[in-house]
């Protein structure tokens, strides 16, 4: 088995035109690597990890101690793959982090640059082993010593050494423009690039607040990615597909029975202009595209400001029904729809309370909108396995919603359970008050289900699903997402 080495990312000779900033970020960050690299492979992790973060060119002329690594990374730069995972791994240190190692892995996996990789390394302790000898045969003219003379000749043999070696570096760096060489360097790439977007969509699952400290804090992002589990990472990933479903069909409705006012920023994306609509669209670049995502969230975009509105919508409460039923692929779409259409909402700075439970009155497991990613990977693993209790479902979100105060008016609950439980009168005729002074709304998602049962009278909208997919999924997003 091979084992791993933590690389560090400042390199010490660098093919890439690095800033002091870049450098003192590269000597927080590491990264694990497959083998027991030496100083120059090590350093070709550091220049692809600050080509992909920050965008940092190649230096036109190549270090004659890294020239396998510069002209390594000159091929692969142009490979149309890493324009994708240096878009997805731009100024986002989890992405560019798991990307680096991919992409190190698979580049030195191949029989012709790992004998590149080599002859480089080999030609950098010749050359030590030169300047030594030649520091050494200095020291003893300027000394007089009766050796000086065969230091002399012992120097000038290991300059020949370390020239040759570097010829067959540079020759071995030549041959990487071979035909096979350049399709299994497009290959590594490649897959490095379809990596690169399906951690950048784990990672933008949690919405742009709960996911803003991954992109910027490097001890985060590495902490994010050991304590990512596999049904975190695909409850984040399901969560941003649902989304960004949710959201065109959105963008879809056209606001109507409202006068433009004013041209403002704005994250309500019924009022977005159309020419910055369109930017978002499938049809758009992808670079474009997640650049005008990120804007949208940040600060909003050119948008009509309209006059004549009545009360804007509340928070957004979702409750996932985590009994042993719901074990698996149930709960982990589930989860995810109520977190993207949770962020849908949020887009239109509407707050969000998430919430799992089961029929144990005393033990729910909740996030907020509010909250970091570390507490929306708590709220996506967590279990409780026992049954099903609509009441403890209903009065949880009465007193989520009446703790936001004059934000828990017109809000929206979804709830999303396979139980076959009872509403007691008692918690029904709460809910039927409260809704009535709140002008709140439950949309309920039945799955398994057959049959009307007391939920389904409280609901305002009764959504019957066969079982919980990604199919079905999409279908939930494209459906609740124009309601709320």
């Amino acid at each position: 088995m091979n084992k791993n080495t933590s690389v560090c990312l400042n390199p010490s000779v660098s093919t890439v035109a690095l800033t002091p900033g870049d450098r003192a970020l590269g000597k927080f960050l590491s990264v694990d690597v497959t083998g027991e690299p030496g100083e120059s492979q090590a350093d070709l992790a550091g220049d692809i990890f600050h080509n992909l973060y920050s965008g940092r060119p190649l230096q036109e002329e190549a270090p004659q101690e890294r020239m396998v690594n510069h002209a390594l990374l000159g091929w692969a730069t142009e490979n149309s793959g890493w324009e994708r995972a240096a878009s997805n791994s731009r100024n986002n240190m989890t992405v560019a982090t798991v990307t680096t190692k991919m992409l190190w892995d698979n580049l030195t996996t191949d029989e012709a640059v790992k004998n590149a990789m080599d002859r480089q390394q080999k030609a950098e302790e010749a050359q030590r082993q030169a300047d030594a000898a030649r520091a050494a045969a200095k020291a003893a003219a300027r000394a007089k010593f009766e050796n000086a003379t065969d230091l002399a000749k012992q120097a000038v043999q290991a300059e020949k050494a370390a020239a040759r070696a570097a010829a067959k570096a540079q020759e071995a760096a030549g041959k990487l423009a071979d035909p096979l060489n350049q399709a299994y360097i497009a290959k590594a790439v490649n897959e490095a690039a379809d990596k690169s977007a399906e951690v950048a969509v784990a990672v933008g699952g949690w919405g742009s607040e709960a996911g803003e400290e991954l992109r910027t804090d490097p001890q985060a992002a590495l902490h994010y990615m050991h304590r990512l589990t596999p049904k975190a990472q695909a409850i984040a990933k399901l969560a941003g597909r649902f989304r960004d479903i949710g959201s065109q069909e959105r963008l879809s409705t056209v606001a109507q029975g409202f006068t433009p006012n004013d041209i403002v920023l704005s994250k309500d994306i019924l009022k977005i202009l159309p020419d910055q609509i369109a930017l978002l669209g499938a049809t758009s670049p992808d670079l474009l595209r997640k650049t005008t995502m990120i804007d949208l969230a940040n600060h909003g975009l050119l948008s009509f400001e309209l006059s004549g509105e009545g009360e804007k919508a509340g928070p957004f409460v979702a409750a996932v029904d985590v009994s042993g039923s719901m074990l698996g692929q149930r709960e982990i779409t589930a989860k995810a729809v109520a977190l993207g259409i949770a962020q849908v909402a949020q887009q239109e700075n509407r707050p969000y309370h998430l919430f799992s439970f089961s029929s144990n009155h005393d033990d729910t497991i909740e996030v907020a909108s509010c909250d970091g990613w570390e507490k929306h990977i708590e709220w996506a693993e967590g279990t409780i396995r026992r049954g099903t209790s609509f009441d403890l479902a209903l009065l949880r979100s009465m007193d989520l919603l009446r703790n936001m105060g004059d934000a828990g008016k017109a809000a929206d609950v979804l709830f999303l359970s396979d139980g076959e439980a009872m509403v007691s009168p008692t918690v029904a005729q709460q809910w039927l008050e409260f809704k009535a002074s709140t002008g709140s709304r439950l949309l309920y998602v039945a799955v398994a289900r057959t049959g009307y049962d007391d939920i389904e009278r409280l609901a305002d909208t009764v959504f019957s699903v066969a079982d919980l997919d990604t199919a079905t999924g999409d279908k939930l997003s494209k459906s609740i997402a124009p309601l709320i």
